[in-house]
């Protein structure tokens, strides 16, 4: 019986693969005085909650370029903003907000974004929300006009980006690394899973992550069902996902990077020359070349995560200049939306257990273990931004062990990004709520002290 021969339920179109051992995880122990000690450091003294049962299951959340409203995305495409109050800022000690959240959620969504479930979305420099709509329009501009005062209606929902270009030339693959087969990865395959998104602060392109060749479909909820989409790309095997540039200047759209087993959180380095780009099922995080003549290149950035690693976003430092409002980037946030299975693991290398995991109904799965999870990736070698040699490294990790306090962590944003103070703010794809932690970076300094103490150092010696 030959398993490769044998289909996958829908929307899958494509059979159980052959899967390169290479991809296969390489899971670390949360062990005392490694880079992922455990802690518990996100709990409910230290994190707030907003708009529970309102929002349902915003991936992220967007601070607005004035630094102070928030918007989100909920999961059956509206957009919605919650506007800073005079408390916002202001933390009591311990957790929660002076006279509230902090934050006043409109009446009223601001826009419809079409067919799809928004993931990942970012504003760009003319204050445009840029918004990955997975199963729908692929990249979708909901126009600055939409968050101006009484702006309802004013700005448009634009679609930048549904299929890869052609080439100019009339020929060729479109680039990337492509691998696999029978696989659209050529030019004018649709983009069936948009996910992630970062945009270059120097020239406007936008970089955002396809998933995989397998659409995700609207379900009985109401909305797409992202998971589903997400089960068969694990069981189907092959790296289909994919790095992706839009061009605003020209409106092409061209394949940076291919091979990747599920394409999700992307984030530029500080010199935009290249981009920190997740695979979801190999639990590691690569660097993939966005610039210059290693263009469409990978290298490993980090391997062997504890959990399936989801958004990745830019981390920031206060300038040096102490009464700036400018901002440093030195790093990244990687969100790990939940601990590894252990059931995927032990089934991945075998064809006959992934068409089981594939055939297995939703109600049957074995249920993810909650938790909420963060790490902070600072850069090393290179001094600073430059390309060349430099990579990542744990600086820390903030967790919910239990999941009790915050849960199904999606993605996480710097407030400093705008000015905006040592603030963090969660995602959560699967829950009905954001949320928010004060002192970040005093966080992440426990965390150091926590794994240094496990081992045995005196950071008196350092």
């Amino acid at each position: 019986l030959r398993f490769d021969s044998l289909p996958m339920p829908l929307p899958s179109t494509l059979p159980i693969g052959p899967l390169d051992p290479s991809q296969l995880p390489k899971p670390l122990a949360m062990a005392p005085g490694s880079a992922f000690e455990p802690n518990a450091l996100l709990n409910a003294s230290s994190v707030t909650r907003l708009f529970e049962g309102e929002v349902l299951g915003s991936e992220s959340v967007a601070v607005h370029p004035n630094g102070r409203d928030l918007v989100m995305c909920d999961r059956y495409g509206y957009v919605w903003r919650a506007k800073a109050t005079e408390t916002a800022t202001e933390k009591k000690e311990g957790g929660g907000s002076e006279g509230g959240d902090g934050y006043d959620l409109d009446a009223r969504p601001l826009a419809h974004l079409g067919a799809g479930r928004p993931l990942g979305f970012h504003f760009d420099a003319s204050g445009n929300l840029l918004v990955c709509m997975s199963g729908g329009s692929g990249l979708v501009m909901l126009e600055a006009g939409a968050f101006e005062e009484g702006g309802g209606g004013k700005g448009r929902v634009v679609v930048l980006a549904s299929a890869v270009s052609p080439p100019a030339d009339g020929g060729g693959s479109g680039g990337g690394d492509e691998r696999g087969r029978a696989l659209p990865r050529r030019p004018h395959s649709p983009i069936l899973y948009a996910n992630d998104l970062d945009v270059s602060s120097r020239t406007g392109v936008v970089f955002f992550t396809d998933s995989a060749a397998i659409a995700p479909l609207r379900g009985r909820g109401g909305f797409w069902d992202t998971m589903q989409a997400y089960v068969l790309s694990l069981a189907q095997g092959e790296p289909t996902g994919r790095l992706l540039s839009y061009d605003p200047r020209t409106g092409e759209t061209r394949v940076v990077a291919g091979g990747l087993w599920f394409a999700n959180g992307v984030a530029l380095a500080p010199c935009e020359t290249w981009a920190a780009v997740v695979e979801t099922n190999s639990l590691r995080v690569h660097k993939v070349y966005v610039e210059g003549p290693k263009k469409g290149q990978k290298e490993v950035l980090l391997d062997g995560l504890p959990g399936y690693p989801d958004g990745l976003s830019r981390a920031f430092r206060p300038a040096s200049d102490p009464g700036s409002r400018e901002k440093e980037q030195d790093g990244f946030w990687l969100a790990l939306v939940a601990p590894l299975q252990p059931a995927a693991r032990h089934l991945a290398p075998w064809r006959l257990g992934r068409l089981l995991m594939a055939w297995t109904p939703e109600g049957a799965r074995p249920p993810l273990r909650p938790w909420g999870a963060a790490a902070r990736l600072g850069l090393r070698g290179a001094g600073g931004g430059g390309a060349g040699g430099q990579g990542v490294e744990v600086e820390g990790w903030l967790l919910d062990p239990n999941g009790e306090a915050l849960s199904s962590t999606s993605a996480v944003t710097d407030a400093r990004e705008h000015g905006s103070g040592d603030r963090l703010f969660f995602g959560n794809l699967a829950g009905g709520y954001v949320s928010f932690v004060d002192g970040a970076s005093r966080k992440v300094e426990e965390a150091k002290r926590l794994r240094l103490r496990s081992s045995g150092v005196d950071r008196s010696e350092l």
